[in-house]
């Protein structure tokens, strides 16, 4: 979802098959070239980059496979960035470093900064500019402004996704506790329930009550908290003792009231606690929309999602999206804008809505998302959408895996296991932010 990761495990050709229909059923009600394109269609072939697992890939050939049909002799050749376990951004760095970068690179905005920043990407606004105004006013504005540098816009969106609650329907019922909703708050409802579901033998752990807590990085946004200011200049996370306090909150769900797995635990966890909520033995976990192929697997209970509960002054609820690029230096910008346009068009979306369960970026299909009924639950996928009302982009840091995995991780390592208060953590973290802020 951004990269987002997915278990494999069903029928991939007939995914494939299903999918090739459905999008030749859409060509015919939205173009697949934009206005100014190229007029003359050329025998060039693109190259499109994008990070994906197996059945993703076969989606995404799909989706290039349309374009092809109605923009004849160009072709696409798809490179799948994550192949043989490389990193598609690295591979994509490298491809660039070296002069022949691809013509397309697909991209999520937590790492869109450090990309663009390093001149990358080819400004899109003058091929905007040509398009129907109620055209590009369609995308969600907030993803659009992901995509946006220094006054300059780079990509197109084709998917959203939103992190809610993930609860298991059968555990809640089993113990009499009612599901959760929007009146939860995480000091409240969500507390008492976890402490209720999480349960222990004899010092084993048998069911969980919080699989995965929440993204790391999100947990100050509860208190009205965040990493830096608007301009994404200054940094911010020292001003209020609410960023301290709901870092403390998310250790404790660890070590202080044992509702999530401890570290030593976690990582006796094969496959994480993702895993463990599919063979129905976690009871809530914060998850992104872009799991919804994944819990297709889910034969043994039944599941739902609620809204990210209230902290003392907000939801912790940040929304992700993917967008495609026009790389800086290829030989067929026209071409490329033209493919990009296509990834995000109204077939395109509603594929990917009906495959992966992603929230089309283009608002005029949300109302087809919360109807779908391609067999992904949840049924009450309006939960999801209307997340987007509140729901946050995460902070623009040039480098954010330097910001994630390399500074507020092992921070949060020794938090969760009760080394370091979260007062502790933000002390600890401030110098390092301020440097990364520059």
């Amino acid at each position: 979802m951004t990269t987002r990761r997915s278990l494999v495990g069903w029928g991939s050709a007939a995914v494939a098959a299903g999918t090739l229909a459905l999008l030749a059923a859409g060509c015919g009600a939205q173009a697949s070239e934009p206005q100014g394109s190229a007029q003359a269609r050329r025998d060039v072939t693109l190259e499109w980059l994008a990070g994906a697992n197996a059945v993703e890939e076969q989606i995404y050939k799909q989706i290039a496979a349309t374009f092809e049909q109605v923009n004849t002799p160009t072709k696409v050749a798809f490179v799948n960035g994550n192949a043989a376990g490389t990193d598609w951004q690295v591979k994509l760095e490298t491809m660039a470093a070296a002069g022949t970068p691809p013509d397309v690179a697909w991209h999520g905005p937590e790492w869109f900064p450090g990309i663009v920043s390093k001149g990358i990407y080819k400004p899109i606004d003058s091929y905007l500019a040509k398009q129907p105004k109620n055209e590009t006013a369609d995308f969600f504005p907030r993803v659009m402004e992901q995509y946006g540098w220094e006054g300059k816009q780079y990509g197109v969106p084709a998917s959203i996704t939103v992190m809610t609650i993930f609860y298991n329907k059968d555990l809640f019922d089993k113990e009499g506790i009612a599901y959760p909703d929007g009146t939860w708050t995480f000091e409240g409802k969500y507390l008492d329930a976890a402490r209720r579901l999480t349960k222990r033998d004899g010092g084993k752990l048998v069911q969980l009550g919080v699989g995965n807590p929440h993204r790391d990085w999100v947990w100050p946004w509860a208190g009205g908290a965040d990493y830096l200011d608007k301009a994404g200049k200054k940094v911010t996370l020292g001003q209020s003792a609410e960023a301290a306090k709901w870092f403390q909150f998310a250790g404790d769900l660890r070590t202080k009231y044992q509702v999530a797995p401890s570290m030593d635990e976690q990582k006796a966890m094969q496959g994480g606690t993702r895993a463990f909520f599919l063979t129905g033995q976690v009871a809530m976990e914060i998850e992104g929309n872009w799991t919804l192929s994944d819990r297709k697997l889910i034969k043994n209970f039944t599941w739902d999602v609620a809204p990210i509960p209230m902290g003392s002054k907000a939801r912790a609820t940040p929304f992700f999206s993917t967008a495609d690029m026009v790389c800086q230096g290829s030989k067929n910008p026209d071409e490329a804008f033209s493919l990009c346009w296509h990834i995000g068009n109204t077939a395109s979306e509603r594929t990917l809505s009906a495959e992966f369960g992603r929230v089309p970026a283009r608002k005029s299909l949300w109302s087809h998302f919360t109807m779908l009924d391609n067999g992904l639950a949840p049924k009450n996928r309006k939960v999801i959408v209307d997340a987007l009302e509140y729901a946050q982009s995460a902070p623009r840091f040039r480098d954010f895996r330097e910001f994630d995995s390399r500074t507020l991780a092992p921070l949060m390592a020794q938090l969760n296991e009760g080394k370091i208060t979260g007062q502790q953590l933000v002390t600890d973290m401030l110098p390092k932010l301020e440097q990364l802020a520059k």
